[in-house]
């Protein structure tokens, strides 16, 4: 992907985003909320090139992606975007935060497959050298930034690295727990 198809996609899916506005969609929200302020939420990737993103091409029942972000230098953001239901689940508030936190951990172990995923295509084709040039991050309704995952493995260990966030504190990301 060049630079002119990077700044052209990232125009076309912002226009997308800016004129659809009537999608009430929880993620849905939360995912144009995303891209139209990556600017603050997502500052070091500063084009979005993918949208709903086939996992494994031309297989749309193998799953989808949400968002894939890119500095235009050859590093990408892969973001898992959900919007965990933390009222209507059933059963006592003890079973309701078991069904949210089981949810987290389950958005948390997609974002890194789907990053590995990415990096994986990627490498194949060229793109990029270093697998750690694809990063994954998961974006919730329980935060006001996405928190980066460390990619290394599939595991659900969630690095304690601090991101900058928009308010411009850094917090451990180690803050959302599985």
């Amino acid at each position: 992907m060049n630079q002119q198809e990077i700044e052209h996609r990232d125009r076309v899916l912002r226009s997308y985003f800016e004129g659809c506005d009537w999608d009430q969609n929880g993620e849905y929200e939360l995912k144009r909320t995303l891209v139209l302020n990556s600017d603050r939420l997502l500052p070091d990737y500063p084009y979005v090139v993918e949208n709903e993103w086939e996992v494994e091409p031309g297989r749309g029942h193998k799953g989808r992606g949400d968002l894939v972000f890119t500095d235009g230098a050859g590093r990408f953001a892969v973001v898992e975007v959900k919007c965990l239901n933390r009222t209507g689940c059933g059963g006592n508030k003890k079973a309701q935060q078991e069904k949210v936190r089981v949810r987290r951990h389950q958005v948390i172990k997609q974002a890194l497959h789907y990053a590995n995923i990415y990096a994986a295509s990627k490498l194949e084709a060229g793109v990029i050298d270093d697998p750690n040039a694809v990063a994954a991050y998961v974006f919730t309704n329980e935060q006001d930034y996405p928190y980066f995952l460390f990619r290394e493995s599939e595991s659900l260990q969630i690095t304690n690295v601090p991101i900058q966030s928009p308010s411009g504190y850094r917090e451990p990301v180690a803050a959302l727990h599985c």
